[in-house]
Parts: structure tokens; C-alpha cells; sequence
């Protein structure tokens, strides 16, 4: 049994695993969940597609060792974002100063109880792998006359990120793999004290009766208590209205020429806007004056039919002690002859976000904008099932018996 330091490439192996197989947190926000078909998951299985070779590497010592499959046992997406599993990894081989040594092939599979909750980094969902108990990830084993330590321990953490898509955007799969360690230099793979460094993806599914289904990381959005007016809590409906600020362009990509399709409206019309007691609302909307544009050059002939109009229903969240609103809209979109396109549907959830204060101050005018979507990952907006984008910002006041009143929401 020799004791030489060698066996620290070990480590990175392991731990490389244990990351590729889940998207996981040890320590991250409550608010941050997994979510699939837009719902929020209390637990789902999770499994494996495919890997690519997965390379744990020990640069300080010549050593790499490569896994060509990767299982998991009992995965599992839970609330609150948490998951878990047993990472399996098989079919490995030791390259020493990048000579393959026969010698040194591990035992096989190389077992990893993990644990992770989503965390989020710049407006980017992210997931920390951690041992599901303790601080040792697994613990490698080599025979003679393999020249590492016949028995070598893994610990340490490691942040996953997802690669062809943010792990917001629900799909079927997810390629995931390691994050660059610039990014979070708090974790990473040790193998006695050495660092080592994970290199190779692989594509995680839901499984079992969930297979094929989206699936992703989103935010749990808790309701706000209230609208208030002049500080008071209202109590009885009470109307809105809104003028518009910024022109409202409506933007989708489409698999004929021009591939991109704008709609930028200039006039902005609100019908029967209503506050609600809590913390809901709901008004008709109309947007006119509007022009089309492929790929940023006007299409006269292309004029959308006017007044494009929208039954819109809205509730305040909370999100990192902010209130924001979230409206939900659908309306029909009719081009005139003659132009190319045709008839497109509209529907969705977005975001929306005061822009001159904190929706919490009390005011008599709010000036509201469509917020970021890294904000609100899970909430969609599609043109005919295209993935579309909605920008603008409009001044919303009360009417009626409470006009030139000061308001807010919180």
C-alpha cells in the first residue's frame, strides 16, 4: 500500500461526478425553487441522458482520472429547491502525466450521496453539490501495484450551471457542468489539500411519469398584503387608469423571412381599471397607433388591425422585500392585406416594476415598466407558441373619487 500524494487527482474526480449530476445549493434563498410546466416541484425524480467523459483532474500532480457514464440512484427534485441522489460513476480509467496506467483503475462505481439547494448568482440561477452527509463527497479506491493511496477521501463543494440554455427556461433536458471557478471561489473540489478541477457535461431529464416534461429553477413569489391609499388599506374597489410613457414594442421571432417581428405602438387606452381589496386587479387594454418592423426596417405593408385589445388580470408578489406586479394578458393579432403574415395569438405572464420609486411609496402618479426577466424566469410570453418579449412603461393613476389621491402598494 503506498502512501504517495498522487491519489489527489481522486478527487477531482469524485467531486466532478457529484456536480454534473445535480443542480443543487447548500446554502441559497428560500425563495428559489425547481419548477416544472410552471408549477412549483414538492418532488419529482430526476435521471440521466447522457454524459459527456467527465475528466477530474489534479494539475499539481500529473493525474486525471476520465468516467465515460454517469447514473444516479434516487434522484430527486424537492421543495424549496433542494435535491438529492447517488451519483454513480463507471467506466473510468487513470491517466498519469497523460499515460494511461492500467494499473491504477478505480473501483468501480465510484459512489456519491449528494444533496444541493438552487441558489442564484447575478440574476443566473446556479447549483451548489455538496455530501449529503458530513464533509467527504465519496471515497476512492485503487490495488497495487497502483502507486496512489489504496483509499482516498473527496471533499469540498461544487457550483453547477446549466450550458445551452439558463436553467430558468423550462425544457425537457438540461446540460449541465461545472462553473467556472472565478465566479465562486469559496467552493471547489480538494483532494487532501490539493484543488483540483472538473471538466465534461451531462443531460438531466425528470423521470418516471414526468418524462419529456419541461422543467427548470424559478422563484416563489409570495402575495403582497395590499393596495393602500394615502397609507390605508382600500376598502372597497377603487379605478385606474394609465397613460403611456415609452412606446410598447411587442417582439417574436418567426421561422419565415424577416426572422424577427416587432410591433411598437405609440398610444396606450385603459378601460374599466380596477383595484381591487388585497392585492389584485384587472382592466381592459388598447393599444393603437402602432407600426410593424422586420428585423429593425419598417413594413408599411404590414399594419397590425387596430385597436389591438386585452382583457389583463394582475396580483402584487413580493420579491427580495420589493413589490412587483405580475399581469397576465391574451389577445389576436391580425395583419392587414397585403401583408405575408397572418393571424398570430398572444398570451403570457410578465413582470412589471415602478421605475421612478419603490411601488411601496406612496404617490400620486407610479410609473411602471416591464421588468427584467431574470427576475421572473418562470413567467412567459409567447406569439403563437414563439417565445416573444414585451418592453415599455406607462403612468398609472387612480380616477374616479380618489383622483389626484397619493397611492401605493405594500
Amino acid at each position: 500500500m503506498n502512501t504517495t500524494r498522487w491519489p489527489r487527482v481522486v478527487v477531482s474526480l469524485l467531486l466532478a461526478g457529484l456536480s454534473l449530476v445535480l443542480l443543487n445549493v447548500a446554502s441559497a434563498s428560500a425563495e428559489n425553487v425547481w419548477k416544472a410546466l410552471g408549477t412549483e416541484v414538492f418532488k419529482k425524480e430526476i435521471t440521466t441522458v447522457a454524459s459527456e467523459e467527465l475528466k477530474l483532474v489534479v494539475p499539481s500532480k500529473g493525474t486525471e482520472i476520465r468516467c465515460a457514464k454517469l447514473t444516479i440512484d434516487n434522484g430527486l427534485l424537492l421543495a424549496s429547491g433542494v435535491s438529492a441522489g447517488t451519483l454513480l460513476l463507471s467506466e473510468c480509467t487513470t491517466y498519469l502525466n497523460e499515460i494511461l496506467s492500467k494499473a491504477c483503475k478505480p473501483t468501480e462505481p465510484i459512489i456519491a450521496k449528494v444533496k444541493g439547494t438552487l441558489i442564484s448568482h447575478e440574476k443566473k440561477f446556479y447549483d451548489l453539490v455538496v455530501p449529503s452527509e458530513g464533509a467527504t463527497f465519496t471515497t476512492l479506491g485503487f490495488s497495487e501495484p497502483c502507486p496512489l493511496p489504496s483509499e482516498v477521501g473527496v471533499t469540498g463543494s461544487v457550483v453547477m450551471e446549466c450550458v445551452e440554455a439558463p436553467c430558468e427556461k423550462e425544457q425537457a433536458t438540461h446540460v449541465v457542468r461545472a462553473a467556472s471557478a472565478a465566479l465562486f471561489p469559496s467552493h471547489g473540489l480538494k483532494y487532501m489539500g490539493s484543488t483540483a478541477t472538473l471538466a465534461g457535461s451531462a443531460t438531466m431529464e425528470l423521470s418516471d411519469g414526468d418524462k419529456g416534461k419541461v422543467w427548470g429553477a424559478g422563484l416563489h413569489l409570495s402575495p403582497k398584503g395590499n393596495w393602500k391609499i394615502e397609507g390605508v388599506g382600500i376598502k372597497a374597489t377603487s379605478s385606474a387608469t394609465a397613460l403611456i410613457d415609452k412606446d410598447f414594442t411587442l417582439s417574436w421571432k418567426i421561422t419565415k423571412l424577416p426572422p424577427t417581428i416587432e410591433i411598437v405602438c405609440q398610444k396606450l387606452s385603459v378601460e374599466d381599471g380596477l383595484l381591487f381589496v388585497a392585492s389584485t386587479g384587472s382592466a381592459k387594454v388598447s393599444f393603437s397607433s402602432c407600426e410593424t418592423f422586420g428585423d429593425k426596417k419598417s413594413m408599411p405593408d404590414c399594419k397590425p388591425e387596430e385597436p389591438i385589445t386585452s382583457d389583463v388580470t394582475g396580483s402584487l408578489v413580493v420579491h427580495n422585500e420589493r413589490t412587483f406586479g405580475l399581469i397576465s394578458f391574451g389577445t389576436t393579432l391580425q395583419f392587414l392585406e397585403p401583408c405575408v403574415l397572418t393571424k398570430y395569438s398572444v398570451s403570457g405572464t410578465v413582470g412589471l416594476e415602478c421605475a421612478d420609486a419603490f411601488c411601496e411609496a406612496e404617490q400620486v402618479t407610479h410609473l411602471v415598466q416591464l421588468a427584467s426577466t431574470a427576475l421572473f424566469p418562470e413567467d412567459k410570453l409567447t406569439v403563437s407558441s414563439n417565445s416573444a418579449s414585451l418592453s415599455g412603461s406607462a403612468t398609472l393613476s387612480l380616477i374616479g373619487g380618489n383622483l389626484g389621491r397619493a397611492w401605493s402598494a405594500g
